[in-house]
């Protein structure tokens, strides 16, 4: 099986090496759990905690408005520590925000998940950017960005079809 999948690896010839391949393999395992439950993040909010659509749809904004935000502090952090620290405290966040969701009763709480798991999806996507830009050579970080590109898409595109397969 790993023979296989090697195999199918270096048929892309990205020139990448394996750990810039690995790192967006978790990437896109990353956004394939991000497709899966976004589509029912709002109906979740709505029809089982019982909030107004409008404010499921804010609680959703939160997160992607608090990604935007933590984003470029996590530079300076990024100066001062390790990327793969900060990628590990990031996905934590994240999870713990949306683990927090099965817990919410009141939108504040939904809010409070919201923020924390959009600082975690901030801070751990500018560090993989960073380690991964930090694992290749100068003239291979257009190609490296854009596999960082197409693994979030393909997770997300994934994630997605299989939640909608789940509810067909």
């Amino acid at each position: 099986m790993n023979r296989r999948v090697t195999h199918l690896i270096s048929g892309w010839r990205t020139g990448l090496s394996r750990p810039v391949l690995i790192l967006q393999a978790g990437n896109a395992l990353n956004f394939f759990g991000y497709g899966l439950i976004l589509p029912f993040e709002i109906i979740y909010l709505h029809q089982i905690r019982g909030f107004s659509t409008s404010t499921a749809g804010l609680v959703l904004a939160a997160t992607m408005g608090t990604a935007a935000i933590v984003t470029p502090p996590t530079g300076a952090l990024l100066d001062r520590y390790s990327a793969k620290g900060i990628v590990v405290a990031g996905s934590l966040a994240s999870a713990l925000g949306y683990a927090g969701f099965a817990f919410v009763d009141h939108p504040w709480e939904a809010f409070a998940c919201s923020i924390l798991s959009g600082a975690g999806i901030g801070a751990a996507g500018m560090a993989t950017r960073v380690m991964t830009i930090t694992l290749v050579k100068p003239e291979q970080r257009a190609a490296s960005v854009a596999l960082f590109r197409v693994a979030g898409n393909f997770g997300i595109g994934s994630g997605a079809t299989v939640a909608g397969f789940i509810v067909a």
